[in-house]
């Protein structure tokens, strides 16, 4: 390839690149004041809105605070069902009684020996639609561990749509 083709090809491969960057100020607008580059503005519906994350207020957090202990103790109990009833349904669409217990006993062995946890951190989006929160699980012996918990508000209050290990667990002092 001769060097000028080189030469053009990389100029318009890093104006392509670049015109990404143009400030959506300096976009043609559709004449209502919205850029955009094809100077149309998505329906509302096309549009793509991640609600921003707050910290939950108090009742909220005494809401998932109530499910996720009902579930522990649940566990602590070995009332697998019980726990199962308070994942969402979301969950429960996904994943059967049988196998959320397999999955428990397998991988979050600390909820089924938990002595209690602490709850250090509740968000939730601003439409108070979902939530997570950060618990730390304290055995009755051995080591603390940190689970992330995903919530969703249902017509039924707060149930919970997944949880996983957030660090590697510690000793309990």
């Amino acid at each position: 390839m001769d060097r000028n083709l080189k030469l053009g090809l990389l100029i318009t491969g890093i104006t392509v690149l670049l015109a990404g960057c143009v400030p959506t100020s300096e976009l043609p607008t559709n004449g209502q004041g919205k850029g955009t580059e094809s100077g149309i503005t998505p329906a509302p519906e096309q549009e793509e809105v991640t609600p921003a994350r707050l910290d939950c207020d108090a009742p909220t957090e005494r809401a998932i605070r109530t499910t996720i202990g009902n579930q522990i103790d649940a566990f602590t109990q070995g009332d697998f069902e019980a726990a199962y009833d308070l994942a969402a349904p979301s969950f429960r669409q996904r994943v059967t009684l049988s196998y959320f217990e397999e999955i428990i006993r397998a991988d979050y062995s600390m909820l089924l020996e938990a002595s209690g946890f602490f709850l250090s951190l509740c968000r939730t989006n601003s439409t108070t639609t979902t939530a997570e929160a950060l618990i730390t699980i304290r055995p009755l012996t051995g080591e603390t561990s940190q689970l992330v918990y995903d919530l969703e508000n249902t017509e039924e209050g707060w149930k919970i749509a997944g949880a996983m290990v957030a660090n590697t667990p510690r000793t309990a002092t």
